[in-house]
């Protein structure tokens, strides 16, 4: 048994399974039971990826497709208000990925500006994005030591918590992005900390390299891109079966 095929097949968002290649029938949580239509629409440079349930749109998700340098970039996914927080954006992650892999000769991966702050009373959107990018492996596409010398950080405020939003730090930068997001995560679930005591410490520009880099945190407002060393962890979410991870694995690991 060789290294790829002793690798473990991983579930990103419900479990399902396909019906026909466009159908999908999900096996676990609240819509057990459901059947999905993904709705796939392709452009030479750019994919779009609709789910469909019961003659409704829930969800899309967008990428674009570069030829030459042969990259995927997801951009957006939205999941309607009622129909969140049940993994839909991660099973949308999977399908976009996977036909990028299916259809198209992608072995270069980004995720466009994970997380963001925005609103008239600011809070931080689209936090999920950025556990699902840390889950499969990617990383902030960022010079930590640029971004985060303290001369370049202006200043450090909390972002309070706001309905399904989590608390958050809004870094001021003199330099591009010119704003990032920061959510810290409870290490007993690896979701956002649901406690302001957590934020209210002081804490040095250079501490947040620390806690971004081992997982104690996730970092908005950035682009993210797949890690060197977690090609398999990304594959083994992807893949739908052996034969597809062996012939992922061999092709972006060949770049």
């Amino acid at each position: 048994m060789t290294k790829s095929e002793a690798l473990e097949l991983k579930p990103l968002g419900p479990r399902f399974q396909r019906l026909r290649p466009a159908e999908i029938e999900i096996l676990a949580g609240k819509f057990a039971g459901k059947v999905i239509h993904t709705l796939f629409k392709f452009e030479p440079t750019k994919t779009t990826l609709k789910l469909k349930m019961e003659d409704k749109i829930i969800g899309t998700a967008h990428a674009d497709y570069e030829p030459a340098k042969r990259r995927t970039t997801l951009f957006d996914t939205y999941v309607q208000n009622e129909y969140q927080m049940q993994g839909l954006a991660s099973l949308m992650v999977h399908l976009l990925f996977r036909e990028q892999l299916v259809y198209t000769d992608t072995n270069n991966f980004d995720i466009r500006m994970v997380m963001k702050a925005t609103g008239e009373k600011e809070v931080i959107e689209n936090v999920g994005m950025g556990l699902i990018a840390l889950k499969i492996g990617f990383e902030p596409d960022i010079n930590y030591q640029e971004l985060f010398a303290g001369k370049n950080v202006t200043s450090v405020d909390i972002i309070p918590a706001k309905d399904i939003y989590p608390f958050g730090y809004k870094l001021s930068l003199r330099s591009s992005p010119w704003t990032i997001v920061i959510v810290l995560l409870d290490p007993l679930t690896d979701k956002p900390h649901q406690d302001l005591n957590a934020y209210e410490h002081f804490v040095r520009s250079d501490d947040f390299i620390e806690l971004v880099k081992s997982g104690q945190a996730v970092l908005g407002n950035v682009d993210y891109v797949l890690g060197k060393n977690s090609i398999e962890n990304f594959v083994s979410y992807i893949a739908e079966n052996q034969e597809e991870m062996n012939q992922f694995l061999k092709r972006i690991k060949a770049k």
